[in-house]
């Protein structure tokens, strides 16, 4: 009887072991992808500072200059892949994957297989006033539910599936997603 009752304790401290493990490790995906997804907010709004109202020698404003927001623009309001800063602004080219750790991914490195790549960021964005002055930026960063990474399990790749980037909604029973909001208006004529 005292086997039998110590086996049935065994089994649910067992259960609740691997319960406890996953949901540690989901609150720390929950963790890195708000980071992630603050940093690319940061990333977008220091960005804006290059997009200025126009002055008398040049009337139209200058969102071209803005290259990271500019290319937003240009998706039309959809999701996208979150454009990297270009390498003339930093010294290495910024990526919209990142691994386990949130280290951002570098292309030779993301095409790897297995794929490191665990997170992935998409933008958007869309204006908020009739003067197109003022820019609501979206940034959503997904991930695969459970230990896997993103082209794994025959999940589509978050570099190479541009479905997955144009998808506005993802199946909450294979991905989680966290979303991060801010707006960025135009800065007075220098």
């Amino acid at each position: 009887m005292a086997i039998v009752l110590l086996s049935i304790g065994a089994g649910a401290v067992m259960t609740m072991q691997k319960a406890s493990v996953q949901g540690n490790l989901d609150a720390r995906k929950a963790d890195i992808a708000n980071s992630i997804a603050r940093t690319w907010i940061d990333r977008f709004q220091r960005d804006g500072m290059a997009w200025t109202v126009g002055n008398s020698t040049t009337p139209t404003t200058s969102l071209a200059r803005a290259t990271m927001l500019s290319t937003l623009v240009n998706n039309g309001g959809a999701w996208g892949l979150a454009t990297p800063i270009p390498t003339s602004i930093t010294t290495t080219a910024l990526s919209p994957c990142y691994d386990i750790l949130g280290r951002e991914l570098d292309q030779p490195t993301i095409s790897l297989n297995p794929s490191p790549v665990q997170f992935c960021v998409h933008a958007r964005a869309t204006y908020l006033s009739p003067l197109n002055d003022l820019l609501r930026i979206d940034v959503r960063v997904i991930w695969l539910r459970g230990i896997f990474s993103l082209s794994q399990t025959g999940a589509p790749t978050a570099i190479t599936d541009t479905g997955l980037a144009a998808s506005a909604n993802l199946n909450p029973a294979t991905y989680r997603t966290i979303y991060a909001t801010t707006a960025v208006k135009e800065s007075p004529a220098q």
